[in-house]
């Protein structure tokens, strides 16, 4: 019996112990309002996995900015709109895309050595964590 209420006293004891301790709060992201990260880094296997996750919409939108799409080396004939496919073949992205009248063509996209990496903490208020 003495032992018993030895391992029940060093229950108590540790509940006491816990439970007066204060709470720590752990924090996923430490950084400072407005602070920036401007860097070139390897692609490793968790960044290229983020990028595999990556989804596309089905329709996709040619934008040539100041440029005219006549005047694009690689496409034939120029659509506004396409359907688009997206998928990973032989390690590379391969987008896919057709126009209204059927007509189709395909950029293959392999990955990259390094990525340019720009981040910014976009907090406006400094006591929002």
């Amino acid at each position: 019996m003495r032992c018993q209420g030895i391992v029940i006293a060093l229950f108590l004891g540790i509940v006491v112990l816990f439970g007066a301790s204060p709470p720590a709060f752990a924090c996923a992201c430490c950084t400072n309002a407005g602070q920036r990260n401007v860097a070139t880094v390897a692609l490793d296997a968790g960044k290229r996995q983020e990028i595999e996750s990556l989804r596309f919409a089905s329709k996709a939108t040619l934008f040539t900015g100041e440029g005219d799409a006549a005047d694009i080396e690689g496409i034939t004939t120029p659509s506004g709109s396409y359907e688009l496919t997206a998928k990973w073949l032989d390690d590379r992205l391969v987008l896919s895309f057709r126009d209204k009248l059927g007509r189709t063509g395909s950029l293959s996209i392999a990955p990259p050595k390094t990525l340019s990496v720009f981040e910014v903490d976009p907090r406006d208020r400094p006591d929002r964590g």
